[in-house]
């Protein structure tokens, strides 16, 4: 199962890939494949927890990240 540390890392990789597909002045939209671990493709839990919420519906890291650089985006 990941670590604390691999959701970290995780939450890392979507906020950058966020940033850099926001940065192309073509695009319109972001989409994710899925939404909660619970019914990932992955689930079987040997190649992690790829998605924005866990299996319980929670935030993680990569939702968080997220949500936090839209924010900062939008901040004036």
């Amino acid at each position: 199962y990941p670590t604390p540390e691999d959701f970290a890392l995780q939450g890392k990789y979507y906020a950058e890939i966020l940033r850099r597909v926001l940065q192309a002045p073509a695009v319109k939209s972001f989409k994710t494949w899925g939404v909660t671990d619970r019914h990932s493709w992955k689930a079987d839990g040997k190649d992690g927890r790829p998605l924005l919420l866990d299996e319980n519906l929670q935030p993680k890291p990569a939702y968080l990240r997220q949500v936090e650089m839209l924010r900062a985006l939008a901040a004036p």
